[in-house]
């Protein structure tokens, strides 16, 4: 066969397109003529390899691998910036937010309340409510110690997306129980049994001193003996409850005259008591509801006041 007709054959048989006739009359020739193999030889060096190598394939498979490295890397870069910077700004928010409680609570209440007294209970339930105040400062520690660490996780986006939702929530809760239970709502008890402390009652029950500096004595008498006072007041959102109880025994020109002073009001006989009356003040309005007890005894010469409140 002609050269001129296998040429027109190489490309094909070179690329492997022509039929298997065709392949046998092309090895026949070119093994025969070294003229059309070395034109074969020229076509072939001229067509690319369409499969890359398997070196070739690992290369490129590490390098597009390093590229997504890198990109993830800046990434988490980014974000552990960010999350970071939102823990330290939750961390100054509470602690401020705390300190501002704290200093509020040594100079308002030390003038509000002359004594604050705790239970267990009530204890309790305040160190329930500071812990969860100072959450956002353990969350964002946590989390600070976890960016130190270098967590790769390949779900960096949900982690930092769970980590901001949860600091926001645990940063609202901590506001909210702060100001509400450290700025609004008062503590639950306060009381005082010292003399010293004597008709000296929180702010919010001073609008009813017309009542008290009436009813009790005014000053305490030098003369007096076996002072017995007590003060104590409950508060919460609803109502607020007050007793004021104090008793002393005096000489006996100093007993009659106080006695005397008390019973002037309008004194009402406690039913199944001796020497016991409700007194209702003269000229004396006052809100709220107000029970005051007075009891004496001639032997001892003792004087008891009792007031009872009830505000709602």
């Amino acid at each position: 066969m002609k050269c001129e007709v296998i040429k027109d054959l190489l490309p094909l048989y070179a690329e492997d397109l022509c039929s298997e006739e065709s392949k046998i009359i092309v090895n026949e020739h070119i093994s025969t003529c070294s003229d059309c193999r070395k034109y074969l030889d020229s076509i072939t060096k001229k067509i690319e390899p369409l499969i890359p190598s398997e070196a070739e394939i690992k290369k490129r498979m590490f390098e597009k691998d390093l590229l997504s490295k890198s990109k993830q890397s800046i990434q988490n870069n980014i974000l552990k910036k960010i999350l970071t910077a939102f823990n330290i700004i939750s961390i100054a928010i509470t602690v401020l937010a705390i300190i501002i409680s704290v200093i509020f609570m040594f100079k308002e209440y030390s003038i509000k309340y002359p004594m604050l007294h705790y239970t267990p209970g009530i204890s309790f339930f305040y160190l329930i409510c500071f812990i969860i105040g100072l959450s956002p400062v353990l969350i964002a520690i946590l989390q600070l110690y976890s960016i130190i660490k270098k967590d790769n996780t390949q779900h960096y986006i949900r982690k930092f997306i769970f980590n901001i939702l949860l600091q926001i929530t645990a940063l609202l809760l901590s506001l909210i129980i702060t100001i509400t239970i450290f700025l609004i709502v008062p503590p639950l008890e306060s009381q005082t049994n010292k003399i010293k402390k004597y008709l000296d009652v929180d702010r919010d029950i001073i609008k009813y001193e017309a009542v008290y500096n009436n009813f009790f004595p005014a000053e305490i008498p030098k003369a007096a003996e076996n002072l017995e006072y007590h003060y104590k007041k409950y508060s919460n959102l609803i109502n607020t409850n007050v007793q004021i109880q104090f008793s002393m025994v005096l000489p006996e020109m100093e007993y009659l005259t106080e006695k005397d002073r008390v019973l002037e009001n309008n004194a009402a006989p406690i039913t199944g008591e001796e020497n016991a009356f409700d007194i209702t003040l003269h000229g004396v309005r006052y809100p709220g509801k107000i029970k005051l007890e007075f009891r004496f005894d001639d032997i001892s010469k003792k004087l008891i006041y009792n007031l009872y409140l009830d505000d709602n």
